[in-house]
């Protein structure tokens, strides 16, 4: 699955960003995946505690958020993880 030049490719389980590999974690990746899969939906952070593998407790989500636009987001123009308040967050691509 691609967004502008974010790939995940889930059947080798890596993540690229101009087609260099990220080093992210095995959450991390399963994060990221559920966010493109539901891109453009607030997802809650209950929700994402309860549907992404790896998310032990509902308040390390947002780390886990932390570290992926720590690693995907370069340049202050491009947010591609929305933080929706009071609810969670939005992936946008």
């Amino acid at each position: 699955m691609q967004s502008g030049n974010l790939r995940v490719d889930t059947v080798t389980r890596k993540a690229f960003l101009d087609d260099k590999e990220l080093a992210v974690s095995e959450t991390e990746f399963n994060v990221l995946v559920i966010l493109m899969q539901h891109q453009g939906q607030a997802l809650s952070r209950q929700w994402l505690f309860e549907n992404v593998d790896g998310v032990e407790n509902i308040r390390i989500v947002d780390y886990y958020i932390k570290w992926l636009r720590g690693k995907i987001e370069t340049g202050i123009e491009l947010k591609r993880i929305i933080t929706v308040r009071g609810v969670g967050y939005r992936f946008d691509g």
